[in-house]
């Protein structure tokens, strides 16, 4: 930021008079008295305020100081008003924040020393000043008691507490010796026409919420604890109130925030991590701007602060224990600080907290991590920010399924969608996923999309299982755990069941087939096992591992030792796990049976029955909009259809792709020759129909 001086809007007041006054209080003080000969006065904006013309410049020292004496006497004599936009604001600060009158001026003078030139020439020219020499300095040119002055700039006054102004402790010219922040100055010298407009510069009120307490009912449970907890805290008026929410980025904790908060009926006021130009606001600015704003709102009951991008704020965890550095030594002298007596509850925001000292970590009343919301949420959130959109139920359907999608990216992309007018369904949906592609692929999280999508208009009643499968999904929903094992012929539903089943219970479904985890060097198989479990359990996820004999072969029938210390690892996870875990496979008589003994269930899946085939064999027609056979003279459609024995719902989907691509007729006749043609391509299967065995 150019921090050089300039002149002032004088239509926001005198200031004239006032700088005058102060700058020949300056010239006639000790640290400037014994500079008259340096020739400062010959600088034309000082010569010009003060009304010296060039011969009583460049005269002797005598005569220079009889001048300024009879100059400061005139000065002194007249009545200097303390109006304008610059006053009026220090008045309505002082008032926010308790400020003296002397705390007032001092702010005042700090200001216009860094807007008009005359004044900051004149206390730059006394040069590098000690603490004693800048208060007597200051003391002068306000004409206050130098006791009074020395308390106010205290590390212990007022100014310092807020954070308005930070003491240096350093020798330093008058610029320096002291620290007001960069957008103060402009912030005091416009008109404001609320507080809010007055401190914006420090922060602002938070955004209209965007969600509601039931987009957040994976957080139930926390929402039940917490919303009472701040309810009782804010109505008792208790003091270092502080509740962190951290997790991945996107993942909606700012808008929690403000959810929270619009629950309690709370201001919401949010610490500005960057300026009006965009550009990051540094670490001890944003630290001094949330002092600041619990100073102006202590007094006002039912305001909060949030405080995001908290990364660079809490202090880290030292390398070595001892070695810390000054920066980090002062960050925990204040969080420690504002942990134990901040008067405005805080809400503190960041994607990462691993790195952080346990230590402050445990002074936080109430710690939240969000990961990615389940499904269900997902679903909403994209419904609300899309619903302007024309977009498909398919598309939706499969979009919150992605797990990568954020609310906050899903709100970015939709925003440049709506300005960018398409209206075709396809194009938008097409447009959506190559942006979210590129922006994920940026954030080093490519955009994975589902390894087996969830089959549009799945039917559970369509699948030919030993058990009721919808009965299965509700007891494994009500314990949260459990080993499943589904075993049958391809494409008889058994991936398709592990979405259903993840979905009933509102779970993202973790895929990992054999090949994933398989590898050619000693004990990375057993390490990338752990690690799937691992990663299962810290999604919340319903775990699928499909090709599953790879791994649970028997292993009586094992050649290598690493072939049994794979199935014992794969044996001993599964026994740790505390969720869902599914292996599908089609090769059930290769399992071992010790592996078997571990499954609380297990489901055969069989090809469809007649009934289930026909009701397959409409639903078909339906989506691809060919008329059912209904007449009598149609009838040879149904026997056709009855005589295909061991039709799967993955040989109806692969059909319908083939008939849709104009591979067989847009018709009854040609969807059965379509299924007809899976069955040939089978290996081991007769290419002549045959009956169907009930």
């Amino acid at each position: 930021m150019d921090r050089r001086p300039r002149r002032g809007n004088e239509q926001n007041g005198d200031w004239s008079a006032l700088v005058r006054l102060w700058c020949l209080r300056a010239l006639s003080a000790p640290a400037l008295q014994l500079k008259v000969a340096d020739g400062i006065w010959t600088r034309d904006n000082i010569a010009e305020l003060i009304g010296m013309d060039e011969e009583i410049a460049r005269g002797k020292p005598n005569k220079i100081r009889a001048f300024l004496a009879s100059r400061l006497k005139r000065a002194e004599a007249a009545e200097v008003q303390r109006d304008g936009l610059l006053f009026e604001n220090l008045r309505a600060f002082g008032g926010y924040l308790d400020l003296s009158e002397l705390d007032q001026e001092l702010l005042a003078l700090l200001v216009l020393s860094r807007l008009e030139e005359p004044l900051h020439d004149t206390l730059e020219s006394a040069g590098r000043l000690t603490d004693p020499r800048f208060d007597r300095l200051v003391a002068t040119v306000l004409d206050r008691p130098l006791r009074d002055v020395t308390d106010a700039l205290s590390p212990n006054g007022r100014l310092a507490a807020t954070q308005l102004v930070v003491p240096g402790r350093s020798v330093a010219t008058f610029e320096d010796k002291v620290t007001i922040k960069d957008a103060l100055p402009n912030a005091l010298t416009r008109k404001n026409s609320s507080l809010d407009e007055l401190i914006s510069f420090a922060a602002v009120r938070a955004g209209a919420v965007m969600l509601c307490r039931a987009d957040y009912e994976h957080l139930g449970r926390h929402l039940e604890i917490l919303l009472p907890y701040l309810r009782h805290a804010i109505g008792e008026r208790r003091p270092g109130v502080n509740i962190l929410l951290h997790g991945g980025a996107g993942n909606g904790k700012t808008e929690l925030t403000k959810v929270i908060a619009h629950e309690l009926g709370l201001l919401l006021y949010e610490v500005r991590f960057a300026d009006d130009d965009g550009d990051p606001v540094a670490p001890s600015e944003r630290i001094s701007s949330y002092t600041l704003m619990q100073a102006v709102l202590c007094r006002q009951s039912g305001a909060a602060i949030l405080f995001d991008e908290i990364e660079d704020i809490l202090p880290q965890q030292p390398f070595f224990v001892g070695f810390e550095g000054a920066e980090s030594t002062q960050k925990k002298a204040w969080l420690n600080r504002t942990l134990e007596v901040n008067p405005v509850p805080a809400f503190w925001v960041g994607n990462g907290v691993s790195h952080v000292d346990p230590a402050f970590l445990r002074r936080f009343d109430y710690v939240i991590e969000l990961g990615p919301p389940p499904r269900s949420a997902r679903e909403r959130m994209l419904r609300a920010r899309l619903k302007t959109l024309p977009v498909s139920e398919e598309w939706l359907a499969r979009k919150a399924d992605e797990r990568a999608l954020t609310p906050g990216i899903v709100t970015k992309l939709a925003q440049v969608l709506e300005v960018e007018g398409t209206r075709e369904p396809a194009t938008l949906e097409s447009r959506f996923d190559l942006m979210a592609r590129e922006r994920l692929s940026a954030q080093g999280e490519p955009l994975r999309g589902t390894r087996y999508p969830y089959p549009t208009r799945y039917r559970p009643e369509l699948l030919n299982a030993s058990v009721d499968p919808v009965a299965v999904a509700m007891r494994l929903g009500a314990r949260a755990k459990g080993n499943v094992l589904l075993y049958g012929p391809p494409g008889t539903g058994k991936t398709g069941y592990a979405h259903f089943l993840a979905r009933q219970l509102d779970r993202p479904l973790l895929v990992k087939r054999a090949s994933d985890l398989l590898s050619k060097w000693l004990g990375e198989t057993e390490q990338l096992i752990y690690a799937m479990f691992t990663e299962a359990a810290g999604d919340n996820a319903v775990l699928l591992l499909d090709e599953a004999d790879g791994f649970l072969q028997d292993r009586r029938q094992a050649q290598r030792s690493w072939e049994i210390t794979q199935v014992n690892e794969l044996l001993t996870r599964m026994e740790e796990f505390e969720g869902i875990f599914i292996c599908a496979t089609n090769f059930f008589e290769q399992l071992d049976p010790a592996a078997m003994r571990r499954f609380a269930v297990k489901v055969r899946f069989e090809p469809l029955r007649r009934d289930q085939a026909r009701v397959l064999f409409c639903d078909t027609l339906a989506e691809l909009r060919i008329p059912a056979p209904g007449d009598p003279k149609e009838e040879r459609h149904w026997r056709e259809l009855d005589a295909l024995a061991g039709l799967t719902p993955g040989d109806f989907r692969a059909a319908r792709m083939a008939v849709d691509l104009g591979v067989f007729p847009m018709s009854p006749a040609g969807l059965i020759e379509a299924l007809r043609a899976e069955l040939a391509a089978r290996p081991g299967v007769s290419r002549h129909p045959i009956g169907f065995a009930a």
